[in-house]
């Protein structure tokens, strides 16, 4: 009494008169009432002055009977047994952080053992895959999972392998499908280890939902190959438009056949695109026919706008051979333009001059150039040819001004 109260009880003192707090006052008072009615039991109680030691205690009550048997008194034998009633308090507190933790995560936690049956589930877990908690226990992991799916562990014996390979403190990421009850497939990532609980090893899985990213991935991956499936498309179109531009790239100026007194320059950049830029020489008995074409943007379609000046002017000068004048080419072209219905967005540039070989006279005209052209004469003097006229669209049903 002395630790647990700070008291020297002597022989006829009342026990209950040292109890300083009421509340033990009164459980003592209950047990010696039992006890002196007759009865044996064990408790285990806390005990003493706060400011002394309060301790837990184990105490063992027996009647104590005369020789009529009549109960004359009592004993009491008590153990201290804070160390472990402390040690047992802990682990129920752990144990309620855990089972808040554990009911209150954000992901699904199964708990199983290196069998696969199921031990504990939480809420999430419940709700994820549409069954109860109760029947998930009597369940499997294998009775949801795709075996044949998950991170690459093809059987549901290497899974087993896994398992019994773990160590407590380490765990593996794999990624899987799981089957709910109503049928349709969840794709889960799910972080795995071994751990102790309530004695006992087993694995913990924490699963995470991860359908929406999957179907994105996949959608991605289907991107991917529409892009790819295009892009090959795209090369094949271009190749063809290649094709095309280059009929209407110039030749070597010998083949105009030109007089020896006559000399035609020019320079251009080639461009890094497929474009609708031109320009070419066709002789024609004693005319020379030089013209320059720019077609509005880049790409196949002015490519094609191209390819159509360029054959539409030839065809003209082999068609036409005593109407070679700028004016009638370019109404030609323009005719022609209109009728093949070329996509309204898209306009044509051209300068058109036909030189009289025998007679050294140039005619020119232009349909909505912005440069004029130059000519250089013997006397080394430069003259521009100046022309103004509107360019060929498909919404115009004339031109003027030339």
């Amino acid at each position: 009494m002395k630790n647990i109260w700070d008291v020297n009880i002597q022989v006829g003192d009342n026990i209950l008169d040292v109890i300083k707090y009421r509340e033990d006052r009164s459980k003592a008072k209950a047990n010696f009432d039992r006890v002196l009615n007759g009865e044996s039991f064990t408790v285990v109680e806390q005990y003493g002055d706060e400011s002394i030691n309060r301790n837990w205690y184990q105490s063992e009550y027996s009647p104590l009977y005369d020789n009529s048997n009549n109960v004359i008194g009592l004993t009491v034998f008590s153990i201290d047994i804070t160390e472990r009633k402390q040690a047992e308090i802990a682990l129920k507190e752990n144990e309620e952080k855990f089972r808040t933790l554990f009911e209150q995560n954000m992901l699904s936690i199964y708990l199983h053992d290196v069998d696969g049956n199921i031990i504990d589930v939480n809420t999430k877990a419940c709700s994820q895959l549409g069954y109860s908690r109760e029947e998930l226990l009597e369940m499997s992991v294998f009775d949801f999972i795709y075996t044949k799916d998950v991170g690459g562990h093809s059987s549901k014996q290497e899974l087993l392998n896994l398992w019994n390979q773990m160590e407590i403190g380490k765990r593996t990421r794999l990624e899987g499908m799981f089957q709910r009850q109503d049928g349709s497939v969840m794709y889960a990532e799910v972080s795995t280890g071994l751990v102790r609980y309530n004695n006992r090893e087993m694995i913990m899985a924490l699963a995470s939902d991860i359908t929406k990213r999957k179907q994105a991935e996949k959608q991605l991956q289907d991107s991917y190959k529409e892009l790819e499936i295009k892009q090959s498309q795209i090369d094949a179109e271009l190749e063809k438009a290649k094709e095309i531009h280059e009929k209407t790239l110039l030749g070597k100026f010998s083949k105009t056949g030109s007089p020896e007194d006559i000399s035609l320059e020019a320079h251009y950049y080639p461009t890094k695109q497929i474009g609708g830029d031109f320009y070419n020489f066709i002789r024609v008995e004693n005319k020379l026919i030089i013209y320059l074409s720019d077609v509005t943007g880049h790409g196949i379609e002015a490519a094609i706008i191209s390819s159509f000046v360029k054959d539409t002017i030839a065809n003209y000068a082999d068609l036409e051979t005593g109407e070679l004048t700028p004016e009638k080419m370019l109404t030609h072209v323009h005719k022609h333009y209109i009728n093949n219905d070329f996509p309204e967005d898209y306009f044509v540039c051209l300068y058109v001059a036909v030189l009289d070989l025998d007679t050294y006279e140039l005619t020119y005209s232009a349909a909505g150039m912005q440069f004029p052209l130059f000519v250089k004469l013997a006397d080394g003097n430069c003259i521009n040819l100046q022309s103004e006229g509107p360019y060929i669209k498909s919404y115009w049903t004339r031109i003027d001004g030339f």
